[in-house]
């Protein structure tokens, strides 16, 4: 996944907020922090819903389930950006 691809997933299904030119009310730049723990939940939250242990450390994911594709384009997402802040 390229950044801007990265970018526009996580704006997409996150409502952190996003101000990469400088500046906004008690801000400096883009919270990535809370985009990150935004992440964090929406993942948790998708493995609650297909059962599975918040702590499991290998897991499956049901391919036929929509959320899975959304569980591994989040992923792919934070990877891409933490790379690239790196």
């Amino acid at each position: 996944m390229k950044l801007p691809e990265a970018i526009r997933t996580l704006r997409e299904n996150t409502m952190a907020c996003w101000w990469p030119d400088g500046p906004y009310p008690g801000k400096q730049g883009t919270d990535f922090a809370g985009i990150f723990g935004e992440v964090r939940t929406l993942l948790h939250g998708i493995m609650a819903r297909q059962d599975i242990p918040e702590d499991e450390a290998f897991f499956v994911l049901d391919e036929g389930n929509p959320e899975t594709a959304l569980y591994n384009e989040l992923v792919d997402a934070v990877l891409t950006v933490k790379r690239c802040m790196a």
